[in-house]
């Protein structure tokens, strides 16, 4: 079965590396995303272990349309009765590029007719069910249909984000960017809500960071119950030790970050302090990562020009040893002594990741 798995741009090359370093497959890199070839266990373990991921599609389907009966009788063709309760909502989505079959309001309501003939019922529209993909480029279709349900960056811990927060996904590609071994101590000193500092210490874990939530896939007709649970069992991986540090000069947002942890199942070293004074960069040990997505946007007015600057002395004094990597608005030039990554999207706004050194 042919999959695609899709992630925010940019991230690309980190989601294959991640894929390839699970041993799920051999991914291709191509824009949005990944693909790769894989059955039900490899979906399973795609929602369950990928934690730069944000949707697994099982593609059903790709054939040449150029008018609406031919595309509702190859619809009708694909096993749609394999992944799609007729008693549960379904959802297609529709773009058109290059294509005769232009208007996505008609192609929609094809496919869902075809779809109602091929499952022997009807399902209801709407969301919180099955929703089909449809990606029609110069009359070619493409069909496939999204096993994940709810975006997989939503782990199920973040109940509290607080103003502006990096999303699960970025703040782990950000711990990636660093270049943290994972049995070292890892710091964040301007902690806000703990989701960089969280998903640190959900990689140290070996836990997937799927573990805390529910997929799509499990209201298939073809969902395999024993497969799931074996596939369960065997994500857990060998636990690392790290001491991750988190602190902020705000007591509340100290507050959600340890909230936040305690449903993520994970243990924060948490202080209220400023940039200067955070004590996981005290006392440092040889190894060692400082991660932190510093306030931007809607978490600091004014010029933060001095921010970035004291940011930069910090890391600058901690030991060559160390490595460390920074979120910062895309139009803003990496600090002393980071060079970019990668640029990516969070919210709409352009993110720049950043690292220590070349």
């Amino acid at each position: 079965m042919d999959l695609f798995v899709s992630c925010a741009p940019g991230l690309e090359p980190l989601l294959a590396d991640e894929i390839r370093q699970l041993r799920l497959g051999s991914p291709t890199e191509v824009a949005g995303g990944v693909e790769m070839s894989g059955g039900l266990r490899s979906i399973y373990r795609a929602n369950l272990e990928l934690g730069l991921a944000q949707q697994v599609r099982a593609r059903l389907g790709t054939f040449l349309a150029t008018t609406g009966g031919e595309l509702g009788r190859k619809t009708a063709k694909l096993e749609f009765e394999r992944w799609i309760d007729p008693g549960r909502p379904l959802r297609v989505s529709v773009t058109s590029r290059g294509s005769r079959l232009a208007h996505t309001g008609q192609v929609a309501e094809r496919v869902r007719r075809a779809i109602a003939h091929r499952v022997k019922g009807t399902p209801p529209p709407g969301r919180g069910g099955a929703h089909v993909h449809v990606r029609l480029v110069r009359d070619r279709a493409q069909l496939s249909i999204d096993t994940s349900g709810a975006p997989l960056h939503r782990r199920g811990y973040r109940l509290d984000p607080g103003p502006a927060p990096l999303r699960e996904d970025l703040a782990r590609a950000l711990v990636v960017v660093s270049g943290w071994g994972r049995a070292g101590r890892l710091v964040d000193p301007m902690v806000g809500s703990g989701t960089v500092a969280i998903e640190a210490a959900l990689m140290a874990s070996g836990r997937p960071p799927g573990g805390g939530r529910s997929f799509e896939f499990e209201h298939a007709p073809c969902f395999d119950p024993a497969l799931w649970a074996r596939t369960k069992a065997a994500a857990g991986r060998k636990e690392e030790r790290a001491e991750v540090f988190g602190s902020d000069r705000d007591p509340d947002a100290l507050r959600r970050a340890a909230a936040n942890a305690e449903r993520a199942g994970v243990t924060l070293r948490l202080d209220v302090a400023s940039l200067s004074e955070a004590p996981g960069v005290r006392a440092t040990p040889a190894d060692g990562a400082l991660v932190t997505n510093p306030p931007w946007g809607e978490r600091l007015e004014g010029d933060t020009s001095r921010l970035y600057r004291r940011l930069g002395e910090l890391v600058a004094g901690l030991p060559r040893s160390w490595k460390a990597a920074v979120a910062m608005p895309a139009e803003r030039r990496a600090p002393r002594p980071f060079s970019s990554v990668l640029v990516t999207d969070a919210r709409g706004i352009k993110i720049r990741l950043c690292r220590r050194g070349p």
